[in-house]
C-alpha cells in the first residue's frame, strides 16, 4: 500500500512538474509572439503586412544581396513593401523576400529555390567601404587607415558578386546601381515591372517614393543610437542614413584617391565603374 501511495506521489509529482513547464512554454511563446508584433508594428510601419500589393506565386521568393552600404536595405524594404505575406525578422528564408550579404549562401539559397528571381544591387566598391568606415568608425575617425586593411576584403566581396551574377540566367536576376535607386526610386520600380513583368499600381509608386525617402527612413533609424544595433524586420542599422553628406575627397587626397582606386582596378570595370576617380 506504502509502495502505491509512493508512487502515485512520484507520478503527481511528475505531473505537477510537466504542468508547470508547459505553463512556463506558453507564457514564453506568448512573451516572444508579443515582442515579435511589437517588432513587426514598430519596425514596420509602411504597411500592415497580411496580404502582398503584388502577388509572387506560392513558390516563388525574391532573394536581395549585395555587399553592406550598396543600398540593398532600401530595395528590400520596398520589396518587402510590395510582395511580402508575413513579418519575421529579416534574414529569415520563410519569407517570401529574404536578403543577404553572405553569396555562397545566397547561391545555395538560389539553386535551392529554381523559381527564385533575385536582385543585386550595386555600388562603387571605393563609396560603398568608405560609408561602411564613415557608419561603423565613425567621421572623426582616421578614414584611410580603417579604409585600408579592410580593402583586400572588399575586393574579394566584388569579384564574389560577380561570380555569383554569371550563375543564373539573366532572366532571373536584376542588377540595379545604387546611385539610380537613391536618385529616385520610381527608376528601381520600373526597373522591376520590366525585368519580372509585375505591374505595381500608381498609387502604391507614390506612396512607397515617400515612405522610403531618405528622410523617411533617417526619422525611423533615431530609434536605434548606433550602427551596431539593428531593427530585427528591415534590417535599417541605427545611423543608417546620416543627416551629414560625408564625401570621400574629404577625406582622402587626389594622390589617396588615385591609390585607393589602384587597389579596386580589376573589379570596377566589372560592373561598369571608371578606373580612375571622378576629377
Amino acid at each position: 500500500m506504502a509502495g502505491i501511495l509512493s508512487k502515485t506521489k512520484t507520478i503527481a509529482s511528475i505531473c505537477k512538474f510537466r504542468l508547470v513547464s508547459i505553463c512556463l512554454l506558453i507564457v514564453i511563446s506568448s512573451s516572444l509572439v508579443a515582442k515579435e508584433n511589437k517588432h513587426s508594428q514598430k519596425a514596420y510601419p509602411f504597411r500592415k503586412i497580411s496580404s502582398p500589393i503584388v502577388k509572387l506565386g506560392r513558390k516563388r521568393k525574391i532573394v536581395v544581396c549585395s555587399p553592406p552600404r550598396s543600398g540593398s536595405t532600401l530595395v528590400y524594404m520596398v520589396l518587402q513593401y510590395l510582395f511580402e505575406e508575413k513579418v519575421e525578422v529579416w534574414n529569415s528564408t520563410r519569407k517570401k523576400v529574404i536578403k543577404f550579404h553572405d553569396f555562397k549562401k545566397a547561391k545555395n539559397f538560389c539553386k535551392k529555390h529554381k523559381e527564385t528571381f533575385i536582385v543585386v544591387p550595386v555600388r562603387n566598391p571605393v563609396d560603398s567601404l568608405f560609408s561602411y568606415v564613415i557608419a561603423t568608425k565613425g567621421p572623426y575617425s582616421d578614414v584611410r587607415k580603417e579604409m585600408l586593411p579592410l580593402t583586400p576584403g572588399y575586393v574579394n566581396t566584388y569579384f564574389a558578386m560577380h561570380n555569383f551574377i554569371g550563375k543564373f540566367s539573366k532572366g532571373r536576376i536584376l542588377v540595379c546601381h545604387y546611385d539610380d535607386s537613391t536618385k529616385d526610386i520610381g527608376i528601381f520600380l520600373r526597373q522591376i515591372e520590366k525585368k519580372f513583368h509585375f505591374r505595381i499600381p500608381e498609387e502604391e509608386k507614390i506612396k512607397i517614393k515617400k515612405m522610403f525617402s531618405p528622410s523617411a527612413i533617417k526619422k525611423f533609424a533615431r530609434q536605434y543610437p548606433s550602427f551596431k544595433e539593428m531593427d530585427p524586420i528591415t534590417g535599417v542599422h541605427g545611423n543608417h542614413i546620416s543627416s551629414h553628406k560625408y564625401r570621400i575627397t574629404d577625406y582622402l587626397s587626389p594622390y589617396e584617391m588615385l591609390k585607393m582606386y589602384d587597389r579596386f582596378e580589376e573589379v570596377l570595370p566589372l560592373f561598369g565603374f571608371p578606373k580612375k576617380p571622378k576629377k
